[in-house]
């Protein structure tokens, strides 16, 4: 099993390469839904693959609905790909979580004032949800007359690429890969990290952990990406790259002392409990940095709650801050301006829409924060 996951990974940008070839021959020769296509060997011939390469591109296209095989009879084709300029009026935005946890969460509320705040005028929008309303294709929202898509964190490079193969107009939100095929708008992980990392070496700490809610082996890369109905989608923003970026710059000043990547559940007693066992030690962290806001609220009640006083004993700091928080102390925090980057995404995708033709690269736009100074304790070296 492990074999066929490794040849099929191998064989991927040569499934992408009869992806495209198909979709030009598509366009070229103006095909229309039920033209017949060239047979597997002529395919093989013209692109130059294998039979067998062949046959996994067109279970590729016949999976986002482009193709469809007949036994006997030949592969068809079902939709016309023809990109004309159009005004956003309808917009799908897909959510990997529910639709109550969407309109729950701070940022991600930011997030969707700052689209409707700069939607074109009159325009329209359908939100999706994976978990409750299944795998939405590209397909199904062509049905529904939608203009443009934004992907809303999710964080599956093969079913963003299927967007994009396509031809729908979109723009990923809240995640960042080279991987996949769309433009991008993300936090400033790397910057956040850096300004976090800087300020609390220039008070004197020297031994900073950091302690993240998700597991440590998401650093190691990505979940399986296989396009079937099965597709793992996570449900992390962009955490994982703020853990990366992180460690790096912590690792760059040498005041990485420890890193702590634990499921959710329970993850701030655990941290809480090591530190009480080392609070007499004279190499115990002075500082602990967290992903977010909510992370660091929940470790400061585990670390009170085992008599630490915050920030006399131990400081905390988050490096991802979206509103005030009321807590009796005032984080240090990098406050990113979501609602910035609802504005910035459907901006782009209302621009996209005018030109909806594959863009020759993709682009990665990165909001910015403002550094919050909290009651953070200077160290003696």
């Amino acid at each position: 099993m492990k074999a066929q996951r490794n040849r099929l990974r191998g064989d991927r940008p040569a499934r992408q390469h009869v992806i495209h070839h198909v979709q030009a021959i598509i366009r070229e020769q103006n095909l229309r839904p039920g033209d017949l296509l060239p047979t597997y060997q002529q395919l093989a011939k013209i692109i130059g693959v294998s039979y067998v390469t062949v046959k996994r591109g067109l279970d590729d296209l016949e999976f986002q609905g482009l193709v469809r095989r007949v036994p006997s009879k030949g592969t068809f084709v079902t939709k016309e790909l023809v990109f004309l300029p159009r005004p956003l009026k309808r917009l799908g935005l897909i959510h990997p979580s529910t639709r109550e946890i969407l309109f729950s969460f701070p940022y991600l509320i930011d997030i969707l004032r700052g689209i409707t705040a700069d939607a074109p005028m009159g325009m329209d929008m359908h939100v999706f949800s994976i978990r409750e309303d299944g795998m939405v294709s590209a397909a199904q929202l062509a049905d529904e007359d939608v203009d443009g898509v934004i992907l809303l964190s999710v964080e599956n490079d093969e079913y963003l690429r299927a967007f994009a193969d396509w031809g729908t107009p979109g723009i990923v939100v809240d995640y960042c890969s080279s991987k996949q095929p769309m433009d991008c708008v993300a936090c400033d992980n790397r910057a956040a990290a850096q300004k976090m990392a800087d300020y609390l070496l220039g008070l004197g700490h020297r031994r900073v952990a950091y302690a993240s809610s998700h597991e440590q082996s998401v650093v190691k890369g990505p979940t399986r990406n296989r396009l079937t109905n099965t597709l793992m989608i996570r449900n992390s923003s962009d955490s994982r790259e703020r853990l990366e970026e992180t460690i790096l710059a912590l690792r760059e000043r040498h005041i990485l002392s420890d890193v702590w990547g634990l499921p959710f559940g329970g993850w701030a007693a655990f941290v809480a409990e090591e530190i009480r066992h080392r609070a007499s030690h004279s190499m115990h962290p002075t500082a602990i940095l967290t992903d977010n806001n909510y992370a660091l609220m929940l470790l400061k009640n585990e670390l009170q709650q085992r008599g630490l006083r915050v920030p006399e004993d131990i400081s905390l700091g988050a490096i991802a801050s979206d509103t005030e928080l009321s807590s009796g102390i005032s984080p240090t925090a990098c406050r990113f301006d979501f609602n910035a980057m609802g504005r910035t995404a459907v901006r782009l995708l209302a621009e996209r829409c005018q030109k909806p033709q594959p863009p020759a690269g993709t682009m990665a736009h990165r909001i910015g924060f403002q550094f919050m100074e909290g009651q953070t304790v200077s160290r003696v070296s």
